[in-house]
């Protein structure tokens, strides 16, 4: 018996043994067991399990995904190894193995599934991630320990779809967004309510400039107060004007306010004055004023510090902490779980540096990145993007895009990074442009990034796993203040734009839909009614007429007057959206998602105008898949900048509550939008011109130009409706850069300040509605709604691109809608060019980059023109002489032909032009929206220099440095808009060219 028993017990141990052994052989990889059966299903699974593991000697396991006590997963951690297993009536198999770093104290350990995959951390370190697997329960699992391993309890987090969406609406605070390096600020302007895009995110690099290179060239008179104006009022003067990022804009003060007391003092009925005098005091000292708002029971104290101000001033800057400014950015959001998802923002950088998203991101040095490089300042990775995989210090390139180019400074993108199971994907402008097959992280938050940069800002971001989600970016609708305003509601409220028609109860829509349209219906009146489309705009039975008899339970479709088809509507139909559309030459009426009726035209009506029969429309929305509807709400990522400078701007320096997006630029100010389009079209265009100064006349009203069909490089390509040219002189359609029609009718032309009360209403209050279209043959401009101009055209042109711009102007564009027969294509701006900082020359201009600077070779430069017109502007470093000395330039210089550029230089503070190519009159425009101003000659190249060939130009400038500043900026440019230089119709298209070579200074010091 005994005997039996030592038997049995050495079998026993043997078999242990054979068994460790195994085991030992599998840990180590070289077990090989059979396939396990296939997945009989994709789980709808999504969850993350938590635990704290307490290492040490002896093993860990973990049941999870527990469908029967047969049938489960299985993790093991043992010592140096682990182990996954899937547990099955018909065996066990493993999955997956690997090594195991030690760890004897607290880390934790997470198990995260999302449907068919499942990834595994420990310690924030990535174990494995497999894919296709079945299974899939989430019942609580199941732990077993032994030695002096241990487990938590374990916390199991069902995950449901991600959706993160953030437009930094909000003020000092960090919101949601914690900085993990670098500097960042949200920006926003000092009224958000009346903003139509107040606030961003700024990346601060260690190149952003503390102060821009280029002063604004707008602003009212600098005084020390706390930024307000008042006017008489009974009993207590009333607060009629605030600047903005002043002490009372910060501290709320509005527009209509009454000062009850300042400092304790009363104010009743005291001129205003003597209300001045006690407003005003030094710099850093402080005021009180007792404020008492319309509509408010009670008064409020505040206490504000004087500050020294200037009118026109709004943007303010608050830091999220902690911040300090580094090589790398990175901001981070979202919940450390988050998987497989698109991530994208809009990203609008400055010059140089990197741009990027990261994904994925576990802590400051572990994250998957999309980075796009402008120019790199180590001069290694310039113009390309990149996947990136940041281990700690470690970088790994996982794919590029070389080809793609940089982004063209001060321009915005929509960026993009899609994490899958096994693929990341990188786009630019929704289009693919980079991809990798490897993911090592599996889950994490999301982060803004930049690298080495001068400033990057950042908008509109949206995180989720739904694909579907970002193709249905929700524009934010226009603050209330600016949709209820009297002079901005026309253009600001949909509602405005149904015009009623009292003799049949209709209310038919001002914009014509030539193409295919949907009407929907939010709810269903108790009544009969119609909706029509491609009706005439006048009787209610023409068009395609849908007839709604909710009490009668019936839709019935008619063509003209003749009855179609008929359905039934469906039960609870009042609270079912309804749509009407037209879709080529099939109507369709769906109630919900069912579809009530289809049917076929053969021959399609062309009427454009559609109408309903409701007394209002709040409830009703028109669509169509081609139009395209900005009101600036959201970063202008559609809009490609090609010249001046563009953001967020207020209107009026005397008020400067009002922003929108606008540009202003002495030069060419111009924007194409980056869609192609083709076929019949309408844009629409509402802008207004930017107040420059207090003194009459406050703005420039004069060339307002909307380019259509054109190449996306010259303004004068495509068609060209040019309003209130040459000086509000005519307003003229361009064929291709040749006038096919043009007037001079006062009514065609903008308003003129007079300097009176009227003039003044028809200017500075005012926006002004630029439409173009083009049907079939016929060309035609439309100026405030009432055409100005129509061209036949025998050749149509039938595709090309969308530009609005000016010339030494500034303009706002409060709402631009295009509606193309067919959106054809999509444009991405990129460059290959760099900014160059000499010597001896310098591209980077006024804060601007206008031109292309290479060297060919050694001395040898070539300027090419970026912009259609422009500056054209490249400058001479260093390039300042010394007061008194004789001094002389000289240099090489070849013109091809159509260049127009000649030399400028500073004396003291005055402006002086030698000519070169230019033209003859010694003028330029020196301030955006001003006229011409002579500027003294001091010389001309005695022989024609564009003819291609190399000349030799000495210039001596001892006449000229005797001012007590010294001679400065020397410049190769042009300032003239003689014959619509600045805009490239006369000459300096882009592409065009000049050369430079061997520049040099003499000076004798005195």
């Amino acid at each position: 018996m005994a005997s039996w028993r030592t038997t049995g017990t050495l079998l026993l141990l043997v078999a242990a043994l054979v068994a460790a052994l195994i085991a030992w052989e599998r840990m180590r990889g070289r077990a090989r067991p059979a396939s396990p059966p296939p997945s009989r299903r994709i789980p709808d699974a999504s969850y993350l399990l938590s635990f704290t593991l307490q290492g040490g000697d002896g093993s860990a396991e973990i049941r999870f995904d527990i469908e029967s006590k047969d049938d489960f997963h299985l993790l093991v951690l043992r010592g140096p190894a682990w182990e996954f297993h899937l547990c099955a009536p018909e065996g066990d198999w493993c999955l997956a193995q690997g090594p195991l770093k030690p760890n004897p104290g607290p880390s934790p350990l997470r198990i995260l599934r999302r449907r068919d995959r499942i990834a595994v951390t420990r310690d924030e370190e990535f174990l494995f991630a497999l894919n296709g697997l079945g299974l899939g329960s989430v019942r609580p699992p199941e732990t077993r320990v032994s030695g002096d391993c241990s487990l938590s309890t374990p916390r199991l987090q069902p995950l449901g779809h991600i959706y993160f969406s953030d437009d930094f609406m909000r003020e000092g605070e960090n919101g949601v967004w914690q900085p993990l390096s670098g500097c960042w600020e949200l920006h926003s302007t000092s009224f958000v309510e009346t903003s139509s895009n107040p606030f961003c995110l700024f990346a601060r690099g260690p190149l952003t400039p503390s102060k821009e290179d280029a002063p604004p060239e707008r602003g009212g008179a600098e005084f020390v107060g706390v930024g307000i104006q008042v006017a008489p009022a009974r009993p207590f003067p009333q607060v009629v004007r605030i600047t903005g990022n002043s002490p009372a804009a910060l501290a709320g003060i509005g527009i209509g306010d009454s000062i009850q007391a300042v400092n304790g003092q009363d104010l009743t009925d005291l001129p205003v004055p003597r209300v001045y005098e006690m407003l005003r005091g030094g710099e850093g000292s402080e005021v009180e004023l007792t404020l008492q708002r319309p509509g408010h029971p009670q008064p409020r104290t505040v206490r504000l510090r004087r500050e020294r101000l200037r009118w026109g001033e709004i943007e303010r800057q608050f830091s999220l902490e902690p911040s300090r400014v580094e090589e790398t950015a990175l901001v981070s959001a979202g919940e450390f779980f988050w998987d497989r998802y698109h991530f994208e923002a809009a990203v609008r950088p400055r010059v140089r540096g990197a741009v990027g998203l990261a994904a994925h991101v576990r802590d400051p040095s572990h994250y998957l990145l999309l980075r796009w490089w402008g120019d790199d300042p180590a001069g290694q990775r310039s113009h390309r993007l990149e996947i990136v995989r940041v281990n700690g210090t470690e970088e790994t390139v996982l794919a590029e895009s070389p080809g793609l180019g940089g982004p063209l400074p001060f321009n915005t993108y929509r960026m993009g990074i899609q994490v899958e199971a096994e693929e990341i994907i990188g786009r630019i402008d929704g289009i693919e442009r980079v991809r990798a097959r490897r993911d090592d992280l599996s889950f994490g938050r999301v982060g803004l990034y930049a690298r080495a940069s001068d400033g990057v800002t950042f908008d509109d971001v949206l995180v989720s796993s739904d694909p579907v989600d970002p193709g249905r970016r929700k524009a934010r609708s226009l603050p209330s203040e600016i949709r209820e305003d009297p002079i901005m509601s026309e253009w600001a409220d949909d509602q405005s734009a149904w015009i009623p028609q009292l003799t049949t109860g209709m209310r038919w829509l001002r914009d014509d839909f030539p193409s295919d349209v949907r009407l929907i219906l939010q709810e269903i009146p108790n009544r009969a009614f119609r909706l029509i489309l491609a009706g005439d705009g006048t009787l209610p039975v023409r068009g395609y007429v849908l007839l709604i008899d909710r009490p009668a339970g019936r839709v019935h479709l008619y063509r003209h007057e003749v009855r179609m088809a008929s359905a039934a509507l469906p039960a609870g139909s009042a609270a079912i959206p309804l749509a009407f559309s037209r879709l080529s030459s099939r109507l369709e009426v769906v109630a919900g998602e069912e579809t009530l009726i289809s049917w076929d035209d053969p021959i399609r009506l062309l009427q454009t105008k559609v109408g309903v029969q409701l007394t209002q429309t709040r409830g009703v929305r028109v669509e169509n898949p081609a139009l395209l509807d900005y009101t600036f709400t959201s970063a202008a990522v559609d809009w490609e900048i090609a010249g001046g400078a563009w953001g967020m701007m207020n209107r009026w320096i005397c008020d400067p509550r009002w922003s929108w997006f606008g540009g202003m630029s002495r030069g060419i100010v111009a924007a194409w939008n980056k869609h192609e389009v083709r076929g019949d079209l309408r844009v629409d265009v509402t802008v207004a011109f930017m107040m420059f100064r207090e003194q009459r006349p406050i703005e420039r009203p004069g060339d307002l130009g909307v380019t259509f069909y054109g190449d996306g490089k010259s303004l004068f390509s495509g068609y060209t409706f040019l309003v209130g040219g040459e000086q509000n002189s005519w307003t003229r359609l361009y064929r291709n850069g040749e006038v096919v029609a043009s007037t001079s009718e006062a009514s065609f032309l903008l308003p003129e300040d007079r300097g009176d009360e009227d003039s003044l209403d028809a200017i500075h209050r005012h926006w002004f509605h630029l439409q173009v279209r083009r049907r079939g043959n016929l060309v035609t401009g439309l100026y405030q709604g009432v055409p100005a101009l129509q061209f036949e055209d025998p050749e149509p042109i039938e595709s090309g691109r969308i530009a609005i711009w000016s010339v030494n102007n500034g303009i706002l564009l409060a709402r631009v809608q295009v509606l193309p027969e067919h959106l054809a294509g999509y444009n991405v701006p990129q460059r290959t060019w760099t900014r160059v900082d000499g010597p001896p020359l310098t591209n980077w201009v006024d804060g601007q980059i206008d031109a292309a600077l290479e060297k060919q070779e050694e001395g040898v430069w070539t300027v090419r023109n970026l912009l259609s017109g422009g500056h054209f502007a490249v400058r001479l470093l260093p390039d300042h002489i010394t007061p008194g000395s004789r001094a002389r330039l000289r240099f090489d210089c070849k013109f091809d032909p159509g260049v127009r550029v000649d030399l400028y230089f500073q004396a003291g503070r005055r402006t002086l032009k030698y000519g070169l190519t230019g033209p003859p009159k010694a003028e330029a425009i020196l301030r955006p929206s001003y006229l011409p101003e002579a500027i003294p000659l001091a010389g001309r190249a005695g022989e024609k220099l564009d003819d291609g060939q190399w000349h030799t130009v000495t210039l001596d400038l001892s006449g000229y440095s005797g001012e007590a500043e010294g001679l400065s900026h020397f410049t190769f440019a042009n300032y003239s808009n003689e014959d619509y230089l600045l805009a490239g119709y006369s000459a300096n298209a882009v592409g065009a060219a000049y050369y430079v070579r061997n520049i040099s200074f003499s000076e004798e010091k005195p």
